[in-house]
């Protein structure tokens, strides 16, 4: 579908026709700095619908998302979110576990051949804006107290908890009225019949969840 727009709103929405090729996998799982341009040349990165028609959940869309705003800002993804999200809120995370303040708390990972503290501590980002793809989609550090605080946002119009606004209350509305959802997914029946928006992940022995119920303004982590 090369006559096909594919807008963000796709990539967030899981919905661009962008699928994890087998190479993108395999680059992610080893830490390979090779350039993301590179892991979408080939035609097992695209599924056969068209941009915007079909659900398929892609690490690799998440990862452009990173791409994108790192050409559009000229910033680093992980200087990014502490300007825009970490700092504001007054929560302690990072996409590089070297810049969180309390490191004492980092935990070392066991799955997958194991992820020790100093292999997270000596990552890094790559010098060109634009390739930090593999730190945007599964590299986020952040404990259950202070991840529950960004989820809750969506629960409060897109303010947070201390009263600071991080979304407009339209983005949000957008984000809770899709059926896909940004980042997330609607679940109904996990507690009588209301409808929670979850979000699943896993990375190196990690895995995590959270439930949100926007309506109710209760969740866990």
């Amino acid at each position: 579908h090369p006559e096909s727009v594919i807008t963000p709103a796709m990539l967030m929405s899981h919905t661009s026709s962008i699928i994890d090729s087998q190479k993108f996998l395999s680059s992610r799982l080893s830490g390979s700095s090779e350039r993301i341009e590179n892991l979408l040349g080939r035609n097992d990165s695209f599924s056969s619908s068209k941009p915007g028609a079909e659900f398929s959940y892609s690490n690799c869309s998440v990862a452009l998302i990173g791409s994108i705003c790192e050409k559009a800002t000229g910033k680093a993804f992980d200087a990014l979110a502490h300007d825009y999200v970490f700092n504001p809120m007054g929560i302690d995370a990072s996409y590089l576990a070297s810049n969180l303040q309390n490191q004492s708390l980092l935990a070392e990972l066991y799955g997958m051949g194991g992820y020790s503290i100093e292999q997270q501590m000596s990552q890094t980002a790559h010098s060109e804006l634009g390739q930090t793809h593999h730190l945007v989609q599964g590299n986020l550090t952040i404990s259950a107290k202070d991840y529950i605080s960004i989820a809750a946002v969506l629960s409060n119009g897109g303010v947070a908890a201390d009263g600071t606004r991080l979304l407009s209350k339209e983005s949000v509305d957008k984000m809770l009225s899709d059926p896909v959802g940004f980042g997330f997914t609607n679940n109904e029946g996990l507690v009588g019949n209301k409808v929670f928006c979850t979000h699943t992940g896993s990375n190196f022995g990690m895995f995590s969840s959270y439930a949100i119920d926007p309506e109710g303004g209760f969740g866990v982590v």
